[in-house]
């Protein structure tokens, strides 16, 4: 068992490192562009699982699974493009920037999930768990020291009660998502599970438009296409 463990611990901490920073690049999005565009473009994760998996794991796919990537993918074009043609929310800067933060973050996040379905399903979902929070912490940690120390104090010196309740609501569900994946991965697959993600991309969009009042434009079609 532990030779098995010896020989795998590089592959979980490589993993760690791109998990850890697609969650940093969707953060540093979301204070670039807007929810709606970010969770649209971030479909774009399906093709990219897809495609890995189709390279790395041997997964086959029938022409309809191959219609839907090219619409997806066609949808995060047009959100792409409306960020860059038109003036839309234009007090947001830099949400081409943002657009492709979002889009590298779908890619690691991709990377990621496909090295997940292999890893859990050669080894158990307890020892991916334990392995991938040990070192996602670990590399968590050390960047946010490196990084991210001017934001950590700026955080402090702005904290309330409301501000520290979102941030460990935010935590608590992060902890919920990250235990729940590996247990869906090991009943299905990787693309499944992007797949089926997809859902909250449609509830935020129709947060964003009948909430937060943004305006539809390329979001509408984008949405139609991806989901």
């Amino acid at each position: 068992m532990w030779s098995k463990i010896k020989s795998k611990w590089l592959i979980y901490f490589l993993l760690a490192i791109v998990d850890v920073e697609a969650n940093f690049f969707i953060v540093k999005a979301y204070s670039l562009t807007i929810v709606t565009t970010i969770q649209i473009i971030d479909a774009f994760v399906v093709p990219c699982t897809f495609l890995l998996a189709y390279i790395l794991l041997q997964t086959r796919y029938r022409c309809n699974h191959v219609l839907s990537v090219a619409l997806c993918l066609v949808g995060c074009a047009c959100i792409v493009a409306g960020d860059y043609f038109t003036n839309t929310h234009s007090f947001l800067q830099h949400k081409l920037i943002g657009d492709l933060f979002c889009l590298l973050s779908s890619v690691l996040y991709a990377i990621c999930n496909v090295g997940a379905e292999y890893l859990i399903k050669e080894s158990t979902t307890v020892e991916y768990l334990a392995f991938f929070g040990f070192f996602g912490t670990l590399i968590s940690i050390l960047q946010m020291l490196a990084l991210e120390t001017e934001m950590l104090a700026k955080f402090f010196s702005i904290l309330s009660p409301k501000n520290l309740l979102h941030s460990l609501l935010y935590k608590e569900i992060l902890f919920f998502i990250y235990t729940l994946i590996p247990v869906a991965i090991s009943h299905s697959s990787a693309t499944f599970l992007n797949v089926n993600l997809l859902t909250s991309d449609f509830y935020t969009f129709l947060y964003g438009t009948l909430f937060k009042k943004y305006e539809v434009d390329y979001y509408f079609h984008s949405t139609s296409y991806i989901c």
